[in-house]
């Protein structure tokens, strides 16, 4: 059947796709990422998941965008700022407790943090590193940071 809508394969696929109101595929980097771990539409990673007897991501309607606004809040800034372009300390550091609590809370990953702020991965998986780090050596961090996940839990 598939030939009657192109040569090739792949091409034909999508054709057929397009004819029966079907989205057409998206790009790797397109699919969206759960757990950090598995690309694919949300069912198929908590089935993947599952198989391999690992932590379901727990996204419980929570956005990155609404653990932002927390996180903004709580430190007195608006949330406009946290995605601002510039190269200021304090807020890279909100950014990292953001994708802290994001990744603690609702299972996204660092990664999918750094694109909502429109950073570089890399930045932002140092940042979230060095705040772990910070929080093992200072409890004030470490208290800091769990009130704000009970704060964003309760949300």
């Amino acid at each position: 059947m598939l030939a009657q809508f192109g040569r090739g394969r792949v091409a034909a696929a999508r054709k057929y796709r397009r004819f029966m109101g079907e989205p057409v595929e998206l790009s790797y980097e397109q699919v969206e990422t759960h757990g950090g771990t598995v690309k694919g539409e949300e069912e198929f990673a908590h089935t993947a998941f599952r198989a391999a007897a690992e932590f379901i991501p727990k996204r419980r309607g929570l956005s990155i965008a609404r653990v932002a606004a927390a996180v903004a809040r709580e430190h007195d800034v608006d949330t406009a700022a946290l995605r601002r372009p510039g190269r200021y300390r304090d807020l890279a550091q909100l950014r990292a407790i953001t994708a802290f609590v994001a990744r603690d809370v609702a299972g996204y990953s660092v990664a999918s943090v750094a694109r909502h702020f429109q950073r570089e991965e890399s930045t932002v998986v140092r940042r979230v590193l060095k705040l772990e780090q910070d929080m093992a050596d200072h409890q004030g961090q470490r208290a800091a940071v769990k009130r704000l996940i009970e704060t964003v839990r309760r949300s």
